[in-house]
């Protein structure tokens, strides 16, 4: 993400702002790069941080401050997010915790899954989010309300 905008500028160009979707997959894109290269702590924090991040930007709820057990609590309000969906992301969540905070060393594979996880995980929300948006702007526009009545005061 942050080489994006460091590429842009030695160019000459302004940085272009990227919108909250494009971040969060060139932060899971960054997440996937230092997980190969073995820094499994790192790309934990990474993908957390990038979902985080993302739910921040769209749904509005402080998810980087929030814990895992809040960020799912926080969830449940959101008509976007659905139980399965809260489910996997607990997953993704719990299992990031874990390796972030030295409780595990999963296997690459299981790493590798919950990056894929991750990734179909923002995907199925960035769907619901441009749905709703297309649901928005076809809604009719709200009535006018009435016209108040004719002025009654007589003319001299």
């Amino acid at each position: 993400g942050l080489a994006l905008l460091a590429w842009a500028g030695k160019r000459g160009s302004k940085p272009v702002a990227l919108t909250p979707y494009q971040r969060v997959l060139s932060d899971l894109e960054g997440a996937r790069r230092v997980l190969e290269t073995g820094q499994i702590q790192q790309a934990a924090f990474d993908l957390s941080w990038g979902v985080r991040a993302y739910l921040e930007a769209t749904l509005g709820l402080p998810a980087l401050e929030w814990t895992t057990t809040e960020l799912m609590r926080g969830l449940e309000k959101s008509p976007l997010v659905g139980v399965s969906q809260r489910q996997t992301l607990q997953e993704v969540m719990e299992g990031c915790d874990r390796i972030k905070f030295g409780a595990e060393v999963p296997p690459l594979e299981r790493q590798k899954a919950l990056w894929e996880a991750a990734q179909g995980w923002v995907e199925a929300l960035q769907k619901g989010l441009e749905a709703q948006a297309a649901r928005e702007k076809i809604k009719p526009p709200p009535e006018a309300p009435p016209s108040p009545p004719p002025s009654t005061v007589a003319a001299s």
